[in-house]
């Protein structure tokens, strides 16, 4: 046994032992990125039950919170202002290429929200959207609410310095273009009166998944098993074979 004291094995050692604790960690965080899916989950499934209230009531009870605000289901009243409508891109419907249509709302207060109305063909690339050209004077919304998030990409189809697309509502990104003051958030489309033309076709509710962290968690544990498990089988072998015999050499004298 003393071989293993030796210092190339206690290096090795200590390597197998760090990269184990490692697996281990790596295991256990996946599983506390799992718990705080499921805490999000939870928060979401609760706000989407919620029974749709006015705007000014979500933002009374609960400011500009984004983590409050986020997928509550808002009525709220106004008229489109389609001249400052952005695409968000690239969106799909189906399996049809495309991009969803941005276009701010100016409410009974003067400020406004940008409403996604939804899916249109990727062939409608220059806003305003004739094909999809928003109802005239006030209408009623119903809509999920979402905070503002970061744009990774945007920019304009026509090489101008008119933003005209962009990859997510980044309302900060859009704010310099458009003529009133909007709200830090985005309402993506569900029922509207007068009812919407053909297009945009309205956007669904995004999809809630737990993700891959739990799968992922057990490959850790599965990584720090082979590593705990199988090195002491290597022990085992390399000691079996430091006790074999040499073999006898053969004496080639007459």
């Amino acid at each position: 046994m003393r071989m293993f004291l030796r210092p190339r094995w206690l290096v090795t050692h200590l390597v197998v032992i760090a990269l184990g604790v490692l697996f281990v960690n790596l295991g256990f965080w996946q599983l506390r990125r799992l718990d705080e899916r499921r805490a999000e989950i939870a928060t979401i499934t609760a706000n989407m039950a919620t029974a749709p209230q006015p705007l000014e009531t979500v933002l009374a009870r609960h400011g500009n919170d984004p983590r409050a605000l986020a997928n509550r289901r808002v009525t709220l009243a106004g008229t489109y202002r389609p001249q400052d409508e952005v695409l968000l891109t690239p969106r799909s419907s189906g399996r049809r290429a495309g991009h969803h249509v941005l276009t701010p709302l100016i409410t009974e207060n003067g400020s406004a929200v940008m409403i996604d109305r939804g899916w249109v063909p990727f062939a409608d690339d220059e806003p305003p959207i004739d094909d999809a050209a928003p109802a005239p004077g006030e209408v009623a919304i119903t809509g999920i609410l979402f905070p503002t998030q970061d744009a990774a990409r945007y920019g304009s189809a026509t090489g101008g310095s008119r933003l005209t697309y962009m990859s997510e509502p980044d309302i900060d990104r859009v704010q310099p273009q458009v003529g009133v003051a909007l709200y830090p958030f985005s309402v993506l489309l569900q029922e509207q009166q007068p009812a919407p033309r053909d297009l945009p076709v309205p956007g669904a509710p995004p999809e809630v998944s737990e993700g891959s962290h739990q799968s992922y968690a057990w490959q850790w544990f599965s990584f720090a098993a082979i590593v705990f498990g199988g090195y002491p089988l290597l022990m085992r072998r390399s000691l079996a074979s430091a006790r074999e015999p040499a073999p006898a050499q053969v004496d080639g004298g007459g």
